[in-house]
């Protein structure tokens, strides 16, 4: 997630094929890092461990 904040100016997040969010990377962080954005949007609970992130 560190590649995306540095080099992207838009993301998405997609969960089961619908976008749950999307917009500047700073709004959708909403003053938090993306990655514990993504996990909370995708409920910690929901997802596989996310090792694969990194």
């Amino acid at each position: 997630m560190e590649f995306v904040e540095r080099n992207c100016h838009r993301v998405a997040v997609v969960m089961d094929g619908r976008v749950l969010l999307e917009g500047p990377v700073e709004q959708v962080a909403a003053g938090s890092t993306l990655n514990e954005r993504f996990i909370e949007l995708m409920g910690a609970d929901r997802v596989r461990p996310l090792g694969w992130l990194a």
